[in-house]
């Protein structure tokens, strides 16, 4: 079982189609397919890591001192997650909730 963030409890805000069918409160089980965790571990961590590194790697063949290419690294990573962040709207497009009852 998988719990985000290492929590016990996380709330999250998830559309279906009929929701009276859920009570307010009511523990639920929320999954997602293996390819849209396979996109979200690609978007969370493969690409972050190759732009740190291509970063870091770019600066340094170019011959610029070791913390700068570490900041150049650093600061492309930021980027990539400020632009992430501004397209959250689409990006969470791909991702759907498959959500059912939570049986003890």
């Amino acid at each position: 079982m998988c719990n985000p963030s290492e929590m016990k409890e996380k709330i999250f805000e998830v559309r279906v189609s009929d929701a009276s069918v859920y009570k307010v409160g009511e523990h639920i089980k929320l999954s997602i397919t293996e390819g849209q965790g396979m996109m979200a571990v690609f978007l969370g961590y493969v690409i972050p890591i190759f732009t740190l590194l291509g970063g870091f790697i770019t600066a340094t063949v170019l011959e610029v001192n070791e913390p700068l290419s570490a900041l150049s690294g650093v600061s492309l990573t930021g980027l990539y997650f400020f632009i992430l962040y501004l397209t959250r709207n689409k990006t969470s497009k791909r991702f759907s909730f498959l959500v059912s009852r939570y049986e003890n």
